[in-house]
């Protein structure tokens, strides 16, 4: 049950949910694990639902009169994608941006969702297994005794 808790936490906010699989007492592989699975099952809703998403912001900011969140989520996504390409922001999109900023931005620049998709599936990874061991590094050491 702790599990399926992760996953769900992980669907909602991604990469940093490593923190609540660590305050559950999960193991590092079974955080690792569920976190990516439930970061990528939100980015994978978040895909298929961001032509929608990029539509209606951009319809709600031309009748403000106003620049939209995306174009200025593009703005800092842009440099990233000309420096790293899509490597560099599956990497550090998901810093940056979030998983589901990365998500919703990079197919209004006009990338694929399948390149968006196994991009961000790298560095959900890459970030999931770097905060898992930190933070159980971090629990070794400084947690309060069992």
């Amino acid at each position: 049950m702790r599990v399926v808790s992760l996953i769900l936490v992980a669907a909602l906010l991604g990469v940093p949910s490593v923190f609540y699989g660590e305050a559950l007492g999960l193991s590092v592989s079974a955080i690792f694990l569920a976190t990516v699975v439930g970061s990528m099952a939100g980015v994978s809703a978040n895909l298929l639902a961001s032509h929608w998403i990029v539509a209606r912001i951009e319809a709600r900011a031309e009748r403000n009169g106003t620049a939209s969140k995306l174009e200025r989520l593009g703005d800092r996504a842009a440099p990233i994608l000309e420096r790293g390409g899509l490597i560099g922001v599956g990497l550090v999109g998901p810093i940056v941006l979030g998983t589901f900023g990365t998500a919703l931005i990079c197919p209004a620049l006009g990338i694929s969702r399948r390149r968006v998709f196994v991009a961000l599936l790298g560095g959900v990874s890459f970030w999931c297994a770097v905060l898992a061991v930190v933070s159980e590094l971090l629990v070794s050491a400084y947690g309060a005794p069992a």
